[in-house]
């Protein structure tokens, strides 16, 4: 999740707390899915787009009257993907609700353990601590793993293989969030994902 999503996550949790459906719905994508277990609810179902958002927001609006979500902060650790046959990430398919179900998480980083707040730690001991607490684990989470390499050598390869580009970190480092000297992200102007957001960008 990038800081701009971040970003919108908290603006999304301000519109819910002070009961803006506008806003809300404002802030979140046409193709928007909410499923409510049996376990959460006497009245489960699925909730699809604008339209099923506002039916949520109507059944369970009394309900919201008493809940206030006051997260103490947000952090980037981790990224949604549907991953193609060559293992790239497929972006296009993660916003396709038949697709939902083939989406994990990429786990990159492990900044809180167990109320121990990690963010101090060196990288690479952040990284095998989150290796440890994932071995084994089948919930849809899956580790990032790193190359230490030289990075002209993995971005070079990164391209022939189509991907976005690469993320350099320094491993002694403890976490910042948002740009930092400690990291720098090399794009792959070639990649579709580099040239759909280049296309954003300009037509905005």
């Amino acid at each position: 999740m990038s800081r701009q999503n971040v970003e919108i996550v908290r603006r999304i949790l301000e519109a819910f707390n002070s009961e803006d459906i506008e806003l809300i719905l404002a802030l979140t994508h046409t193709d928007f899915e909410l499923e409510v277990p049996p376990a959460l609810s006497a009245e489960p179902d699925i909730y699809r787009g604008h339209d099923g958002m506002r039916r949520y927001w109507e059944s369970f609006q009394d309900a919201m009257d008493e809940i206030r979500i006051q997260p103490e902060r947000l952090c980037d650790a981790g990224e949604a993907v549907v991953a193609g046959p060559d293992g790239l990430a497929r972006f296009d398919d993660l916003r396709r609700r038949d697709n939902a179900r083939a989406a994990f998480l990429y786990a990159f980083d492990l900044l809180e353990h167990d109320g121990e707040d990690l963010r101090n730690w060196p990288l690479l001991d952040r990284k095998v601590a989150l290796a440890n607490l994932l071995q084994g684990s089948d919930a849809g989470i899956v580790l990032n793993e790193h190359l230490a390499m030289d990075g002209a050598v993995v971005f070079e390869h990164a391209c022939k293989l189509g991907a976005e580009g690469i993320v350099s970190k320094r491993v002694t480092a403890p976490y910042r969030s948002g740009p930092c000297p400690a990291w720098i992200k090399v794009k792959n102007p070639a990649s579709v994902a580099v040239q759909r957001e280049r296309s954003a960008n300009w037509n905005g």
